[in-house]
């Protein structure tokens, strides 16, 4: 006979799955509608670039790997980050910080979204890496900051989003 605690664990692990799932269809789904809108085959949108546009092996391998460096650090960050602030880790809310640049970061990078920011918005060529640069300064400075979360039992001197602050601040 299953325990009650057996059943709601069993039933958080079917969730689990199940938004994995659901995610992979959302994503397969806009896969499918950006080929609809911009008239490109499938197999153009889910096969590697570099068999699709006919190039060598070796031609982005770097980016390739930055890519699962950034992906990497971006998931071990955020969910250390996130289990931390379950538990009131006075690191979490910079962890969790520096897991979602990651994140963006990889994201950025794998579908090269500053390039279709200066090719179709018109921004000017570098903006990004401004952007980011400015960014990680400002992080790096928020962590020095003596107030700052990731230091308890001093108040911020700024607002700081309920999403990165320790489950027991908020």
């Amino acid at each position: 006979m299953t325990s009650a605690r057996e059943t709601r664990s069993t039933r958080a692990q079917v969730a689990l799955v199940a938004a994995a799932a659901a995610i992979g269809l959302v994503l397969l789904g806009a896969v499918i509608a950006v080929g609809l809108v911009r008239d490109r085959p499938f197999d153009d949108l889910t096969r590697d670039a570099t068999t699709v546009a006919d190039i060598g092996l070796l031609v982005g391998v770097l980016t390739r790997i930055e890519v699962l460096i950034w992906g990497g650090a971006a998931a071990i960050a955020l969910a250390v980050g996130l289990f931390g602030r379950r538990r009131g880790a006075p690191e979490a809310p910079v962890l969790i910080a520096f897991g979602t640049v990651a994140a963006i970061l990889t994201i950025d990078d794998a579908l090269l979204v500053h390039e279709a920011l200066v090719d179709e918005a018109g921004v000017p060529a570098g903006t990004d890496q401004v952007v980011y640069g400015a960014l990680v300064v400002f992080l790096a400075w928020y962590v020095r900051n003596p107030c700052s979360p990731a230091r308890p039992g001093c108040s911020s001197r700024f607002p700081v989003p309920g999403w990165v602050r320790p489950a027991s601040s908020t």
